[in-house]
């Protein structure tokens, strides 16, 4: 600790004032905006550092904005390797990608508007992020879905209802699809 020096008694003119620079793990704005902190590898000790322009940290693939990957990290890496899921090739020692923070060895996605993991069609877009079906998250493959959605009767038997987990109004699905809750009951 040091004793903060005393004020001048009157500065000759003054400065202008100058912004203070962001800090160093700042998730406002976009990843291509400047270097980031990983969250998830600071609070392990590690440096944490993300270049910028990366979404995903590559080492444990937590997202720029601080959503950790629920993925299981993959083995260790020895040497290049390309992403199934959006083509982008990571160095050696990289376990996950860094644009779209699939693992290593992560098979390529389902095909666009195909639920992975009961078949049915899902929209493409901002909206649907799980399938109205089985709430399998969209581009991801779950063998255990089809049990899911056979558990219910028709959709039109379902009726409309207000999710539990993000509040939307779902018009008669099983899942919602902002979030992937299931309708109660």
């Amino acid at each position: 600790w040091r004793p903060t020096p005393p004020a001048p008694a009157a500065p000759a003119a003054p400065a202008p004032a100058a912004a203070a620079p962001a800090p160093a793990n700042a998730k406002a704005g976009s990843p291509d905006d400047a270097d980031w902190v990983c969250t998830g590898c600071a609070a392990r000790g590690e440096d944490g550092t993300v270049p910028k322009g990366f979404k995903f940290c590559p080492i444990c693939g937590d997202s720029f904005h601080g959503t950790p990957n629920p993925k299981a990290k993959p083995p260790a890496v020895a040497e290049e390797w390309q992403c199934e899921g959006c083509g982008e090739v990571s160095i050696a020692g990289w376990y996950y990608c860094f644009e779209c923070g699939r693992p290593h060895g992560a098979p390529k996605p389902p095909p666009p508007g195909e639920c992975g993991g009961c078949g049915e069609y899902v929209p493409e877009g901002d909206l649907w992020k799980f399938c109205w079906n089985c709430g399998t998250a969209t581009g991801e493959w779950d063998s255990g879905a089809k049990g899911r959605a056979a558990r219910f009767e028709t959709n039109e038997e379902l009726g409309d209802w207000t999710c539990h987990g993000c509040r939307e109004e779902v018009a008669g699905t099983r899942y919602c699809p902002c979030c992937g809750a299931q309708k109660p009951g």
